[in-house]
């Protein structure tokens, strides 16, 4: 589900993001936090840049959040996605 993650970027990707109900519902729901700055999505890929200040939002909130988002995006879908965890 993460594919990158450095402070300040996150990319996620999963195919039910190759969706537009399901990119825009994420990428407004990201939208609405405050220290995110920019949202980015790719219906093509299946994946979304996400541009945050790491001054408002920790890594462990966004490791959390990914936890949450695959759960949901698991159930949407049926699919069980490999579970791999950035260093």
């Amino acid at each position: 589900m993460i594919k990158s993650f450095v402070d300040g970027r996150i990319r996620i990707r999963h195919t039910a993001l190759k969706s537009k109900e399901n990119m825009t519902a994420l990428a407004d729901m990201l939208m609405q936090h405050s220290g995110v700055r920019s949202v980015t999505p790719n219906l093509v890929t299946g994946s979304i840049l996400v541009l945050y200040d790491p001054e408002q939002i920790s890594r462990e909130d966004l490791l959390n959040a990914e936890q949450m988002l695959r759960s949901a995006l698991e159930e949407k879908t049926g699919a069980r996605m490999a579970q791999k965890r950035p260093q």
